[in-house]
């Protein structure tokens, strides 16, 4: 959805309290799906005048929402803001408030004002100034050399608020008559060229180059890293005192890709010779959500009676956010079969008493 409070962006009507439901709904379908989704609301004009139903005036917007639908902006996960600096999409940088580049302070500060008790973080969806360059030249607007100096200004004095996790200007590249004042990619008029990929930085407004040397900090969005033991299997039967080995079948759960920045690996301690194993995933391998990777170790029994593997997952030097594995084994010497159970999640050690545990993990026999 994109800025409700327009009737062209709404179905021809500016309508909050549809808006509210629609927004509400679509909340709870995502969040029943999974709790992993990140929902933003639309961002508003805060430029917009109130003549109902083309327009609507943001705040009036925003209180009939709640009125509609009390807890709305509470169910939120963070706050889109159009943060354009009016009038004209040429005001200065430093200018605070309702239409400027800090809209966002003022739409947050109205938030709190009517009761939003959430500290929602700020992703500037959309902002910008329009330059007078374009398929025909508006020495109205303000100069690219201006746009460039009052885009540093903004990301370097004002949108360095830590309550900003982005900013993303509008637009990077519009080859027509509609938005072709806001487009950081020069307007070819005679080729249209839509390929920015490969292009130099002479094919760009001042502003491109000015935003691209900017200092940055790197995007690193939370993601869960889950491991599930999805089958055991021994490829004879356990006896004591001769090595056997067991190929461990674990189903990537979580959201990272397992081996694509750090070096994924799993841990395997055996509980009666306190040995150790670091079984590491092979160097070119990726394993994306949904895909399982099996692991080969080769064990000892060293008794007749219960012996433990403790299997740990590690992300670099950091352990899974799933529940410690533990793999019970049993062996006799005489026996003609053996069988590889998994035994019920427990705090197995000190050290580990801060890791969470999953449920119900399956019995898996061995095949020997």
């Amino acid at each position: 959805y994109n800025e409700p409070n327009h009737g062209l962006e709404w179905g021809n009507s500016s309508d909050p309290e549809n808006y509210a439901q629609t927004l509400n709904s679509t909340i709870d379908a995502l969040k029943n799906k999974s709790e992993d989704f990140f929902v933003l609301n639309a961002g508003f004009d805060a430029s917009a005048p109130h003549r109902p139903q083309a327009y609507f005036d943001e705040e009036l917007f925003i209180k009939e929402m709640i009125s509609t639908v009390p807890d709305i902006f509470n169910k939120l996960d963070g706050w889109a803001s159009h943060s354009y600096p009016a009038p004209n999409f040429s005001g200065s940088p430093t200018e605070s408030g309702r239409g400027t580049v800090k809209t966002y302070e003022w739409e947050i500060n109205l938030l709190k004002s009517l009761g939003v008790n959430k500290d929602l973080p700020v992703f500037i969806t959309e902002t910008g100034w329009k330059h007078s360059e374009g398929i025909d030249k508006d020495r109205t607007l303000l100069p690219g050399s201006t746009v460039a100096d009052y885009f540093k200004t903004a990301y370097e004095i004002v949108w360095n608020d830590p309550k900003i996790i982005a900013v993303t200007p509008f637009i990077l590249n519009y080859q027509d008559k509609l938005f072709d004042h806001f487009s950081f990619k020069k307007v070819d008029p005679l080729t249209k060229v839509l390929n920015v990929l490969g292009d130099s930085t002479e094919d760009y407004y001042p502003h491109f180059k000015t935003i691209q040397d900017l200092s940055k900090l790197q995007g690193k969005p939370v993601q869960q890293n889950l491991a599930f033991l999805e089958k055991v299997v021994a490829n004879k039967q356990l006896v004591v005192g001769k090595k056997t080995k067991i190929q461990l079948t674990f189903k990537n759960l979580g959201q990272s890709i397992w081996n694509e920045t750090n070096n994924t690996y799993l841990t395997v301690l055996q509980k009666s010779n306190a040995k150790i194993t670091t079984l590491e995933i092979s160097q070119d391998t990726r394993v994306e959500p949904g895909n399982s990777y099996s692991f080969e170790i080769e064990v000892t029994p060293t008794q007749t009676n219960q012996d433990d593997l403790t299997l740990i997952f590690f992300n670099g030097e950091n352990s899974y956010d799933n529940e410690i594995e533990k793999v019970s084994l049993f062996a006799e010497p005489n026996f003609a079969e053996a069988n590889i159970i998994n035994q019920d999640k427990g705090l197995i050690d000190r050290f580990l008493q801060n890791l969470r545990f999953l449920k119900n993990l399956p019995l898996i026999n061995t095949i020997g």
